[in-house]
């Protein structure tokens, strides 16, 4: 993309609300820091619910959007959390080939597909260790971000594939 989006000073999420996706540790860390944070997804009414009445009005919910609105966050986000546990997690690389990084929890899937140089890990499922992560978190090369999804590509894999073959 020859202009990329210019970044805004928010933080982005983009989860299902489940008790392993941790979104209210999220909310916790923001909550205290004050920062704005966007949340894309949702779940049950009874999560959302619990969910937003520990939120302040620096976190935003903003439910279930289009693919183009999705993409368009992940673009302009200055930085994407993930601080749940997934076994191999799509989200944070649809946020790399859109040319944002990462502040994750270092454990599980995600550190099969990030590294330094793609994310800040955070040690410790607490909000005190994510605070420090988004404090620790600077920009990071966008080309090196594009460059880290493509090798999770279709397109990488029949290659790997083939010069195997």
């Amino acid at each position: 993309q020859a202009n990329p989006p210019k970044k805004e000073d928010f933080y982005l999420m983009v989860t299902a609300f489940a008790p392993n996706k941790r979104v209210d540790l999220a909310i916790e860390a923001f909550n205290e820091l004050g920062l704005p944070l966007k949340i894309i997804g949702g779940g049950s009414e009874e999560e959302v619910a619990s969910l937003r009445s520990i939120a302040k009005p620096n976190i935003s919910f903003l439910g279930k959007v289009s693919r183009e609105d999705v993409i368009s966050h992940y673009a302009r986000a200055k930085a994407f959390i993930f601080p749940g546990v997934e076994d191999f997690g799509i989200t944070p690389l649809e946020a790399n080939a859109a040319g944002t990084g990462l502040i994750a929890y270092g454990y599980g899937g995600v550190l099969e597909t990030q590294n330094e140089i793609t994310a800040v890990f955070f040690e410790n499922p607490s909000k005190e260790s994510l605070i420090n992560g988004i404090k620790e978190f600077k920009d990071i090369n966008r080309n090196d971000l594009i460059n880290n999804a493509k090798q999770f590509s279709k397109e990488y894999f029949f290659k790997r594939l083939l010069s195997h073959l």
